[in-house]
């Protein structure tokens, strides 16, 4: 499952940079920053990313999920850091839907 949230992640990315003028670079794979100094998404960029990937998860393994929650603002590393801590993230919400 980890794989198949990744390949979603990135996927809605690539689709994401299309509108962006700065584009996150995901050559680094899992170690792509989304939110952190280095990353190209400020606060409503990061939000409409999360939004975008809510919806391509939808579609791909046809449930609704939150990503943004109390319960990820409150982990000790952010979700949100880079794309392998938001894989994770997802799969764990999706583990405990299931």
């Amino acid at each position: 499952m980890n794989d198949k949230v990744y390949k979603c992640i990135i996927k809605t990315i690539e689709e994401f940079n299309e509108e962006l003028d700065k584009k996150v670079d995901i050559s680094k794979g899992r170690e792509t920053e989304l939110f952190s100094g280095n990353s190209v998404l400020d606060s409503l960029g990061l939000v409409n990313l999360i939004v975008a990937i809510e919806e391509n998860l939808a579609e791909e393994f046809d449930t609704n999920i939150t990503i943004t929650s109390e319960k990820a603002m409150s982990r000790r590393v952010s979700p949100f850091l880079n794309v392998g801590t938001l894989t994770d993230y997802i799969t764990e919400i999706l583990k405990e839907e299931s």
